[in-house]
């Protein structure tokens, strides 16, 4: 339970957003100097290529911050915010944009692939590398204004509530349907309310895991609902509980016109000529 002083809080929160108390100019210089340290240090600590280090998406003063496992391809990577990216493509869909979010993936470097890959890739690095990551994630959090932040995924969640928080954090569950909760973390200070943190699932699980289709999607459809609708920002209030219906039980609904290719193709084999337009 929140106590009247925090309701107060909360309330003056909702109605004018915490000031900043850093320029916009210098809060991009003090996140740029940070992550060179980074990464060269990650660079002579793991062995491993600069070019597979992702860079960061959106102002620094953005009224949004979403942190997300998501650079999972080959090559270079450059941006967060890539379009290319299932889950980069479902929240823009919903209405998020890097105009207004600060983005970026707790452990920075990509992998090359998220299919079927279980725990995260990072519990494989050195812990020295790790410790490096983790580092850098949490004093960019902490440098930051960003009053609401949307954390998806079990990963990214377990980090950063490590914190550390400067102040006092209450927890509060919304019970969305029967089992199905949607977890806040408010953060106060003395004086004011700082951030209002969301938990979500990562938007690529409802793809791979279609009983919990629903529940993910409805969770992920309710948070950023909600934070979209108290910045005014236009936004399609069902869009992920859409694209996970398109799918079938964890496979993308590609998977169905590949079938219907197959079928198609063994006809001809079985008839043995070109099939003609009323075959189909």
């Amino acid at each position: 339970m929140l106590e009247q002083r925090e309701l107060v809080q909360l309330r003056d929160f909702f109605v004018g957003r915490p000031r900043r108390i850093l320029a916009m100019k210098e809060l991009h210089e003090r996140v740029n100097y940070l992550l060179q340290a980074f990464y060269d240090a990650e660079v002579q600590e793991s062995g491993e290529d600069r070019g597979r280090l992702a860079c960061p998406s959106g102002p620094e003063d953005g009224e949004i911050g979403l942190i997300m496992h998501c650079q999972s391809k080959d090559g270079e990577v450059g941006p967060f915010w890539d379009m290319t990216n299932a889950s980069i493509q479902a929240l823009t869909a919903k209405g998020l944009s890097e105009e207004y979010t600060f983005c970026y993936d707790w452990h920075w470097r990509a992998e090359s692939s998220s299919l079927d890959r279980g725990l995260c890739p990072a519990k494989s690095w050195k812990q020295s590398v790790k410790r490096l990551h983790d580092a850098v994630s949490t004093d960019i959090l902490a440098m930051l204004p960003l009053p609401f932040v949307v954390v998806t995924g079990t990963c990214a969640r377990a980090n950063y509530e490590k914190g550390p928080f400067t102040g006092v954090v209450r927890r509060l569950a919304v019970n969305l349907i029967p089992g199905t909760n949607l977890v806040f973390d408010l953060i106060f200070s003395d004086h004011a309310m700082r951030r209002m943190t969301v938990y979500i699932d990562h938007p690529a699980a409802g793809f791979f895991g279609r009983p919990a289709a629903a529940n993910i999607s409805l969770r992920i459809d309710s948070a950023l609902n909600f934070f979209l609708w108290l910045l005014g920002k236009p936004h399609d209030p069902v869009s992920l509980q859409r694209r996970y219906s398109r799918h079938r039980h964890g496979i993308p609904a590609l998977v169905a016109l590949l079938e219907e290719i197959r079928f198609y193709a063994k006809l001809k084999q079985e008839k043995k000529t070109l099939l003609q337009r009323e075959d189909y």
